[in-house]
């Protein structure tokens, strides 16, 4: 699972952050962040799960100009991210 996290509430320093449960729901551990592309001057968020044929993950993440926030949000781009490890890291 992943939600939008942020250092500050109400963004401008966004990324995604990611969470595992291996209980069903039960319990979950916190991973942290999953893309953080805050050293590159974007925000990271919305980061949405999928699986291929063949068992990769993958997600796409909404690239955003942190400069949008308390106005319109201006999204720069849509990113790709792959995992071949259930998530645990992502290229």
């Amino acid at each position: 699972m992943s939600h939008q996290g942020s250092l500050r509430h109400g963004g401008g320093d966004c990324f995604v952050h990611q969470w595992r449960s291996k209980d069903e729901g039960l319990t979950w551990q916190d991973e942290g962040a999953a893309v953080d592309l805050r050293q590159d001057g974007s925000d990271a968020r919305a980061g949405e799960y999928g699986i291929t044929p063949d068992g990769r993950l993958v997600m796409i993440v909404q690239m955003v100009d942190p400069k949008g926030y308390g106005g319109s949000t201006d999204i720069l781009n849509n990113a790709w991210y792959v995992s071949s490890n259930s998530g645990k890291s992502w290229e």
